[in-house]
């Protein structure tokens, strides 16, 4: 069964790498992959041509290319003839499904991967595109979304509960591994000592995540345990790195928290944590969570969309905007013996191989298409 994915770029997300860890993992037998995206560049490009995944791209010359965009997009699905088009993030779906009476596919899946959108965050376009989507989205076959919070706030826009399933993001078990020497080699390279009690806050620098309440959390433990650490890593928008920068200074910080620019290979970084935290306003299904526990990480999460069904018994969870109930938890992991730690981020692997893996993601993602061809 020939099936067309598609997507807006290969840039690095949350999204695109699952796409890609999809496409890595799926039998070929079963599904013959091509991937159509709207833009020829993408730090995951690589990755899918080391993949021998086949890749078209659409050209799109701004945002105002849109009828002659259309119009290739039509020509290369025609060329193409896949039995289904299963398209990724709210522009790539509203394509599909546009497209649809010219292709004439067996079936249309599209993917909603949020759960969280501020307005604040969205121009006009944008929120257009979003209000779009919960009102045409009845006409495609199928809408796939990784968290059980994303499903509800879809159902709560207008979107079909009928159309619905939740598919869990995979994670790849066999790459996020507990590695002793990546995490000395990776804590020598940031300045870290042995010694140190590492928390870390990995993500796309957005208020979303609230940074500020990991920074005032921060010191306040430092104060209490000068073997405290904290590292930021992500990129995003420059004024708001220069306030988290402005922050720390205010604080006295600058020798406990680093903020560090997005890596391509978190593995080293996850091995270097004691504690990844994840303070968001806003979550769907966070891939750093669950990464982070496959490398025997526990966690200190908001009770923001999936966060808490992803950590379960094997780290802290706290109401998201508490700073106080922040600072207790992130205190509480300071304080409990290394062993203790230790132990929960063994329980936190076992849950991520018992509850989120590749294999089930893959599986329950190609029953599904198969069910349309």
């Amino acid at each position: 069964m020939k099936v067309c994915f598609l997507i807006r770029s290969l840039n690095i997300g949350g999204a695109e790498r699952q796409l890609l860890v999809l496409l890595k993992n799926i039998d070929r037998q079963r599904i013959q992959p091509i991937v159509i995206t709207f833009y020829s560049e993408g730090t995951f490009l690589s990755e899918f041509e080391k993949n021998e995944i086949p890749i078209r791209t659409l050209q799109k010359k701004g945002r105002w290319d849109v009828f002659p965009f259309i119009t290739r997009l039509i020509s290369i699905m025609r060329e193409e003839k896949p039995d289904v088009v299963f398209s990724f993030l709210v522009a790539a779906n509203l394509l599909a499904i546009i497209s649809k009476p010219f292709i004439h596919q067996k079936g249309t899946v599209i993917s909603i991967r949020h759960a969280f959108l501020p307005k604040e965050d969205n121009d006009w376009l944008a929120s257009l595109l979003y209000w779009t989507e919960d009102r045409i989205s009845r006409w495609c076959d199928l809408i796939i979304i990784n968290s059980h919070a994303g499903a509800e706030r879809a159902i709560n826009r207008g979107i079909p509960a009928s159309k619905i399933l939740v598919i869990n993001n995979g994670i790849d078990t066999n790459k996020f591994v507990p590695d002793g020497a990546l995490r000395e080699r990776k804590r020598k390279e940031i300045g870290f000592k042995e010694m140190d009690v590492v928390f870390g806050l990995v993500g796309r620098l957005d208020p979303v995540k609230d940074h500020t309440s990991f920074i005032s959390a921060a010191g306040v433990i430092v104060k209490k345990y000068p073997r405290a650490r904290f590292v930021i890593v992500g990129d995003g928008d420059k004024p708001y790195q220069n306030q988290l920068e402005q922050q720390i200074f205010e604080s006295g910080l600058n020798d406990e928290i680093q903020i560090l620019p997005a890596e391509l290979d978190l593995l080293p970084l996850y091995n270097a944590l004691d504690i990844c935290v994840s303070s968001s306003v806003g979550e769907g299904f966070s891939n750093v969570i669950a990464e982070a526990m496959s490398c025997e990480v526990p966690c200190v999460v908001t009770d923001v969309g999936d966060s808490a069904r992803i950590v379960g018994e094997t780290g802290r969870i706290v109401c998201a905007g508490n700073l106080d109930a922040l600072i207790s938890a992130l205190e509480e992991m300071v304080r409990i013996q290394p062993e203790e730690r230790k132990n929960l981020g063994i329980m936190a692997r076992m849950r991520i191989k018992n509850r989120f893996s590749v294999e089930t993601m893959v599986e329950a993602t190609t029953r599904e298409i198969e069910k349309l061809g």
